[in-house]
């Protein structure tokens, strides 16, 4: 409006932005090493159409921290393939971007389009890459209230839904990569990339928390009490 000379100065121009009065670190809502692979081993194992949709869906979330809505999206078209190995194109929050698959991730996903085209379903690129199989929504694209129902089951099958002071939800198992990723000594600029973040201080909420908790600062003074 200033540009266009509507009004003469902008009203907001010494309006501060809200701060957070909380501090990340109190955030918990995301998995240790150990319980994601308890997670993983919860998921199930038979070569079906439900049981690898069920395990394909969750791994994205836990282990290629995927948001919900990129695989809400997710088409059969979407899958790319360079030689030998597998990704994925996740369309999310106004953005595209190109997730690598891992070895046992890819494999699942190979598993899950073999057995749909052996129960007789033709795959083309528009074809939704998960589908209900309920009784009266066959086919559909699967609503992202189903996808938090799958994932929440397997979480409550490992006992990791709700615990004292914390509930996991599909989006603390995008958390969880994010956690780890940094744990492992990630360059920040890396995992910012890999889970699609737009603004870098959203990945560096991650190096405060690790740093907070792992990298205790004050048990380097040395002083016993």
């Amino acid at each position: 409006m200033c540009e266009r000379e509507i009004i003469a100065s902008n009203p907001a121009i010494n309006v501060k932005s809200p701060t957070e009065n909380v501090d990340p670190a109190e955030q918990n809502n995301y998995l240790d090493r150990t319980e994601a692979l308890d997670l993983i081993a919860s998921l199930p194992v038979e070569n079906t159409v439900q049981g690898l949709r069920d395990r394909l869906l969750v791994s994205l979330m836990v282990v290629q921290g995927c948001r919900q809505i990129g695989l809400y999206r997710l088409n059969i078209g979407d899958i790319l393939r360079r030689g030998q190995k597998t990704g994925l194109r996740i369309r999310a929050k106004g953005s595209v971007r190109v997730v690598p698959l891992t070895k046992e991730v890819g494999a699942v996903l190979e598993k899950f389009l073999k057995v749909r085209l052996a129960a007789g379903e033709k795959l083309r690129k528009d074809t939704p890459m998960f589908t209900s199989l309920a009784k009266n929504s066959y086919g559909n694209r699967l609503t992202r209230r189903s996808m938090q129902r799958i994932a929440n089951q397997y979480l409550e099958a490992a006992q990791l839904k709700h615990s004292e002071n914390r509930t996991v939800t599909t989006h603390g198992l995008r958390h969880t990569v994010g956690y780890l990723l940094t744990l492992l000594g990630r360059p920040l600029r890396e995992i910012q990339e890999a889970l699609g973040h737009s603004d870098p201080r959203t990945t560096a909420i991650y190096a405060h928390i690790v740093n907070l908790w792992s990298n205790n600062p004050f048990s380097r003074l040395g002083l016993a009490v």
